[in-house]
């Protein structure tokens, strides 16, 4: 059995959904002044799903 490290990156459309099953790098940040940034994670997505 072969392993790879390759990541099946999500690739998302106009609208903001994904094309298909994959994983996107999210930031997060407060949502209330002063907006800080805190961090980052990566997210798996399905296809026809969105980030919201």
């Amino acid at each position: 059995m072969k392993y790879s490290t390759e990541i099946p990156k999500a690739e998302i459309d106009e609208n903001g959904f994904a094309k298909n099953r994959g994983w996107i790098k999210t930031y997060l940040s407060r949502n209330e002044p002063p907006h800080e940034y805190f961090g980052a994670t990566m997210e798996l997505l399905y296809k026809g799903v969105s980030v919201g």
